[in-house]
């Protein structure tokens, strides 16, 4: 196990800030793609706030380039500008140690970032965090609510939390079970993704394949914005002490570090005290800060006016705080000792399958007991007389059978074709689906980006490139959306990513055919725009070498159902 030191170290230090130079970069590539084309398209971002990180690394210019055989090991453009931002500041540290370069300013101030680090991360100081920044997001247009994101805006303090999230999470993983899939340590042999979990529902129903199986679900009350602080230290010093017991100590400075994380924010002082400050500050005249009704909190022992309630979304140790206070919950389920269960969490959702409901429904009732234990919300757990739309709407549902639905049975007629878990739906049969509402936002986003592109091209006049040219940048954007970039192999940062297990089952066919068809509709809405103007067939392409590029139709492997169909020879 790696000690403290080793994660604040001048190499991880470097690579955090290489990555999030990296990012930066891509942000910076996506929100030009309009500027690149209309005259009319604002400036979609303020270079003042990326000045400081900008400040810290090597210019762009001055960034290593690597060769081609080095190129092909990245899966996406951003782990490959991180990994040549690296090996750009390493060069030039090993120049100015042998005095062949004098120090760049960049040089001095990334330096001098890592000894105030140093000084704050591994010293014996007071550890203090500032209180983080927050940002209402919708939740909800119709209701008008939102959620809190939370950012913390200093650059050093988002290195302290993320480097000791590392640290914990790599420490604290093996306390934790199988059946937690969100958030593990990538030192973990399992690789635990919420396409692990997704498989092992599936195995298990291949297990049980021809017999009734019963499945319930479990929704937590807004999870970050409810959580006790004094359930979170509990359950932490617990895990704590468990690790002295085997010989492991947890470095002190590390545990100061996560108080200190505790100490900046509680939704209960922070937020719920200032909701309408908060909302007029990021410029929102009617809405609310979406919360639990403060009667729920009495029923699980939580005191609104004298606890501290909630913790940063968006901080990097929430994600491990939401496994230091769920694990006692997996430990209550495992302890019945089930052979014939079924059970995975991915942060605070939950599922559990059995063949019996008797067994099912007492293990349910387990967990919604240890939600009281942890003074956690849970929506209230509700039956239904038949299976329709409506039992989509229902967050926590009591033990239902998962197989085939009969309208004209009277039992049968509340059974469930569709689990649903972790953005995936699969069915008693085997087969697998996108959740809908996921098919819905992807369908919603081609829509926008076409929206966007026209809105910016009112005339002629305000276009930057030809039009031919920008029918190619606009058909190439969402091909990198949708199934990753034309001349690359890798999906890793595009939609087809998120449902790996697609790949290797049966799967609706018809979710992939309305993808591809609603693409090929936005790039027409576009050329028609464009039609406008002029004869979209006179133009020329803007270069004689991307001639042979600038087409309508890149073929059928670029189609959201060459990904999950086509590939494995299903059709």
């Amino acid at each position: 196990m790696k000690n403290f030191e080793t994660y604040f170290s001048e190499r991880q230090i470097i690579k955090f800030l290489a990555n999030k130079r990296a990012k930066a970069a891509k942000d910076v590539h996506d929100n030009q793609f309009l500027r690149n084309i209309s005259r009319n398209a604002k400036k979609p971002f303020d270079p003042k706030k990326r000045e400081e990180l900008y400040k810290l690394l090597p210019y762009r210019n001055d960034w290593i380039r690597f060769r081609k055989e080095e190129r092909i090991k990245f899966s996406n453009s951003k782990s490959l500008n991180a990994a040549q931002i690296e090996r750009t500041v390493w060069r030039d540290h090993k120049k100015v140690l042998k005095g062949l370069k004098k120090e760049p300013e960049w040089y001095i101030r990334i330096f001098s970032l890592i000894e105030e680090i140093h000084k704050r991360a591994l010293s014996d100081q007071v550890k203090l965090l500032s209180n983080p920044r927050p940002i209402p997001v919708v939740k909800d247009e119709k209701e008008k609510t939102y959620r809190c994101i939370s950012s913390f805006d200093n650059l050093v303090d988002q290195i302290l939390i993320s480097q000791t999230a590392k640290y914990l999470t790599d420490i604290l993983d093996p306390l934790f079970e199988d059946c937690s899939f969100a958030f593990r340590s990538k030192m973990n042999q399992n690789k635990f993704t919420h396409h692990l979990s997704v498989r092992e529902i599936i195995e298990f129903n291949m297990k049980y394949s021809g017999k009734r199986l019963y499945a319930a679900e479990c929704d937590i009350q807004k999870f970050y914005d409810t959580i006790n602080h004094s359930v979170i230290r509990d359950r932490f010093n617990l895990m704590v002490e468990v690790l002295k017991e085997k010989g492991i100590m947890i470095d002190k400075r590390a545990i100061d570090l996560f108080e200190a994380y505790l100490a900046c924010y509680a939704f209960n002082t922070d937020i719920f005290p200032n909701e309408q400050k908060i909302l007029k500050k990021n410029n929102i005249n009617k809405g609310k800060i979406a919360w639990v009704e403060l009667e729920e909190f009495e029923k699980v022992g939580s005191n609104i006016y004298e606890d501290r309630i909630g913790v940063p979304q968006g901080g990097a140790l929430s994600c491990l705080i939401a496994n230091i206070v769920l694990d006692y919950a997996d430990k209550q389920i495992l302890e019945m000792s089930h052979r014939s269960l079924c059970y995975a969490r991915f942060c605070d959702d939950i599922i559990i399958i059995h063949p019996q409901k008797k067994q099912c429904r007492r293990v349910y009732n387990k967990y919604l007991n240890s939600l009281k234990d942890l003074k956690l919300i849970a929506h209230q757990a509700e039956e239904f007389d038949e299976y329709g739309s409506e039992f989509w709407k229902i967050k926590s549902k009591k033990p239902y059978v998962w197989n085939r639905v009969n309208k004209r049975h009277r039992l049968a007629k509340r059974n469930v074709p569709w689990l649903a878990f972790v953005g995936y739906q699969i069915k008693y049969d085997g087969k697998v689906r996108v959740r809908p509402s996921s098919v819905k936002k992807e369908l919603k986003k081609q829509v926008e980006e076409a929206n966007k592109l026209i809105k910016n091209l009112p005339d002629s006049e305000s276009k930057r490139l030809k039009k031919r040219n920008i029918v190619f940048r606009f058909s190439q954007r969402l091909i990198a959306m949708s199934v990753g970039r034309v001349n690359r192999e890798s999906t890793s940062m595009s939609w087809t990513a998120g449902f790996n297990v697609l790949k290797d089952n049966p799967v609706r066919k018809w979710q992939l055919r309305k993808l591809d068809k609603n693409r090929n509709v936005q790039i027409s809405r576009v050329k028609k725009h464009l039609g406008r103007f002029e004869e979209f067939e006179s133009e020329e392409v803007l270069d004689e070498k991307d001639g042979p590029r600038v087409k309508d139709y890149y073929g059928f492997k670029y189609s959201y159902y060459y990904q999950f169909v086509n590939k494995k020879g299903h059709d």
